[in-house]
């Protein structure tokens, strides 16, 4: 409506609750740094599919047994000498993880969960473990020009094996998105040095799904509506930037759960938020309104259940395998502007975990 009269708007929270419970200079010898298409890195990827872990495993500092992953790409490196190609140079590799140390030796933190051990495989000397650095796996000798153009994919990091460590036990599944892991150098040197710091070869990143026995499910359905109800537009802008509109109470839901597979029956559990902040105000969601946010609080109503925050949750006690836990929302305006009239949605995620 126009004319100074109010504008009134219905708004509600879509919220699925998903249950994831030297560079080395060399002045007079052959030395060479060997890379894929110009300079680039190869980007090897390697599916997991999905991994089963027995509840045993699921505990803190248990790991699971090796996984061996064999990428069939076959990548033809070239490498570039910097003399006149006399001499006899060898094959020289390192790697590296752009991932911090998750605690426990030669494992990389993948995320809250999980830690991996990458160990790469080459036909005559065997496995090593990434870090590693001048890891000459051929005995060979070669002239420089043999090595131009040259095929290399079983040394370049396509073949190796894996393993995990569970950094926290988790409740049913954990994604391991596409990350890269490991960072690999090929080198083609007579100094048996390959510094990581040149050009990258090749990139290898790993996704996948981990399931454990432990489970809960929510009742009746994983998937909840959080109506906001009409609020008058002149209500966001007299309740001011950062605050709820004007007059507006709280909307509660009461989210019911039912732990089974090994989860006791009187389990100590925690409840966060994942979703999108809001650009102005990290403790609300975003929304399609970009006057709008939303805020999910703990039972109180007052305080901020943070999306995306580990320390943010909210802890309960399950009763016979079950329990209850009530959130509360309601809308902010994150500008101070009036926002565009029309329904608007957030969407985001209930996470339970072991505490």
């Amino acid at each position: 409506m126009t004319n100074g009269k109010v504008l009134i708007t219905r708004m509600f929270i879509t919220i699925v609750a998903f249950i994831l419970l030297s560079f080395s200079s060399v002045a007079s010898a052959v030395s060479s740094w060997c890379t894929y298409n110009n300079g680039s890195a190869y980007p090897f990827t390697y599916d997991l599919g999905r991994t089963t872990f027995t509840q045993d495993i699921n505990q803190t500092g248990h790991s699971s047994g090796a996984m061996n992953f064999n990428i069939s790409d076959s990548v033809r490196l070239t490498c570039t000498c910097d003399v006149d190609g006399s001499g006899e140079p060898s094959w020289v590799f390192s790697a590296s993880s752009p991932l911090p140390m998750s605690g426990y030796s030669q494992f990389y933190k993948i995320n809250e969960y999980l830690g991996m051990k990458v160990e790469f495989y080459d036909s005559v000397a065997g496995y090593k473990a990434v870090p590693f650095n001048d890891w000459k796996t051929h005995g060979e000798t070669k002239q420089c020009s043999d090595f131009k153009n040259y095929s290399a994919s079983d040394v370049t990091g396509s073949q190796g094996r894996i393993q995990l460590v569970v950094l926290k036990p988790f409740i049913g599944t954990t994604i391991i998105p596409n990350t890269i892991v490991a960072n690999f150098w090929s080198c083609f040197t007579q100094y048996g040095t390959c510094t990581p710091y040149g050009p990258v070869a090749a990139t290898v990143s790993f996704t996948g799904t981990v399931v454990v026995p432990q489970t809960c499910t929510i009742e009746p359905g994983t998937i909840f509506q959080i109506d906001l109800g009409q609020i008058a537009q002149k209500n966001f802008v007299s309740g001011g930037v950062g605050q709820r509109p004007s007059g507006y109470v709280n909307r509660p839901l009461t989210v019911k759960l039912k732990c089974a597979g090994g989860v006791q029956s009187n389990a100590n559990l925690t409840l966060r938020l994942q979703g999108t902040s809001s650009n102005n105000f990290s403790n609300a969601l975003s929304t399609d309104n970009p006057d709008i946010g939303v805020v999910v609080t703990k039972p109180d109503g007052a305080s901020a259940l943070t999306p995306n925050d580990l320390n943010s949750l909210i802890p309960f006690n399950l009763n016979n395998g079950e329990g209850n836990v009530v959130i509360q929302a309601y809308p902010i305006s994150t500008t101070g502007q009036a926002p565009k009239v029309g329904n608007f949605s957030s969407l985001s995620t209930l996470r339970f975990d072991f505490p």
